[in-house]
């Protein structure tokens, strides 16, 4: 389907008509809880398209009317989501800021909406999840007025996840479940399987094994009702969730899980070697790791997963360098979740830097990140994660 969009949005272009170039775009990023673009990929030709018509729509000037504005807003919201991963975080959040200053001229309460939410998707990056709380509870006070209940919803799960990366717990994953329920009584199937995504990986650090049979199945259920390229990561990456956390819980046969690693669009290669450690298959994780290595210098939606992967493989198959490397980039997120965009959560921030601090030798560090990190899980009610870092307290000595 994006092929289409994106040759309706050239040919839009070619037409010189920027109200005709934004009812093309928004085709892709309309109720988006997800960037419009698949990992890692660009559309030159659209990015190029969108910019042509943003220079034809005056942002000043007696020119500059509402409907004017309001057309410019959605181009600046088109432009930021084709941009994600085109042109620096900075330069994004700072599209992103002018669309929703635009909607603000304007006046109007859901097109200022509509920006919040498209601004909180499109600057989805970890050191944005302030503002992004910000944006979207501002966004729900605004759905009170105009009383868009889908546009509520959406903004109440991606605060929900916000939240969930903040540290706002466990009040936040106590109004998942509602997100659940009102997302699937509006039919709204894309966030119910987020919301249910995010739900099952509560479930597991929780060892709630009732909760974690009936989120994984209803993910399933909602896998056939969702025509989004994305269901095959969520699924895929959902049935490794539990393994990871539950000693005893059988994971997939190997040759699906490399099917999973080898196939999936986002870079979860690095999780399989996390898994080979978490079943005591040191050798497996070594491969996996010499296969699928890590990025670590990347700093989009996806990126706290990987750093916190980094901590763990750099004290698991002694790799100093990759410990002090996510250290760097996990520290100013202390007290926080590991959580990437809307998927699933990984426990503290602080239980990573333990380990990456462990790594490297600093074993005052790692012991005060860990105490911390111990705080936290027993705040925030997730057993599993407890008894996975007192293992590795014991074994490394900190």
């Amino acid at each position: 389907m994006h092929e289409a969009i994106d040759e309706a949005v050239v040919l839009a272009g070619r037409f010189g008509d920027p109200a005709l170039v934004v009812r093309a775009a928004r085709v892709a990023t309309t109720d988006a809880l997800w960037p419009a673009r698949a990992y890692g990929e660009r559309n030159d030709a659209v990015i190029a398209t969108i910019r042509q018509a943003l220079d034809a729509v005056p942002a000043t000037g007696p020119e500059a009317s509402p409907d004017a504005l309001a057309v410019r807003c959605r181009l600046l919201l088109a432009l930021a989501s084709e941009c994600y991963y085109a042109v620096s975080p900075e330069e994004i959040e700072s599209i992103a800021a002018e669309a929703i200053a635009t909607a603000r001229l304007v006046g109007d309460d859901g097109l200022l909406a509509e920006a919040l939410l498209g601004a909180t998707v499109s600057a989805d990056r970890r050191s944005g999840a302030e503002w992004r709380r910000s944006w979207c509870e501002e966004g729900l006070s605004l759905t009170e007025r105009t009383g868009d209940v889908r546009m509520r919803t959406n903004l109440r799960m991606l605060l929900t996840a916000a939240r969930c990366e903040l540290g706002d717990l466990p009040d936040a994953t106590d109004d998942l479940v509602d997100v659940v329920r009102v997302a699937r009584a509006e039919r709204l199937y894309l966030v119910e399987m987020v919301a249910l995504t995010l739900q099952h990986s509560w479930a597991a650090m929780r060892g709630n094994e009732e909760e974690i049979a009936t989120t994984f199945a209803d993910v399933t259920a909602c896998f056939e009702r969702v025509s989004t390229a994305h269901k095959v990561d969520i699924v895929g990456g959902a049935a490794l969730f539990v393994p990871l956390w539950c000693p005893g819980v059988e994971a997939p046969p190997p040759e699906a899980v490399l099917r999973f690693l080898d196939e999936a669009s986002i870079p979860v290669g690095p999780a399989g070697a996390i898994l080979a450690l978490r079943t005591a298959q040191p050798d497996v994780a070594r491969t996996l790791f010499d296969r699928y290595g890590i990025e670590l210098d990347t700093d989009n939606w996806f990126s706290p997963f990987l750093w916190a992967l980094g901590a763990e493989l750099g004290l698991g198959l002694g790799e100093p360098d990759v410990a002090a490397r996510a250290y760097a980039r996990l520290a100013p997120y202390a007290g926080g979740c590991v959580l990437s965009g809307t998927s699933p959560a990984h426990g503290p921030v602080d239980a990573y830097l333990a380990l990456a601090a462990a790594a490297v030798g600093e074993t005052d560090l790692a012991t005060e990140h860990a105490d911390t990190a111990l705080d936290l899980i027993r705040a925030w009610r997730i057993p599993q994660v407890e008894r996975w870092l007192l293992d590795l307290r014991e074994r490394h000595g900190f």
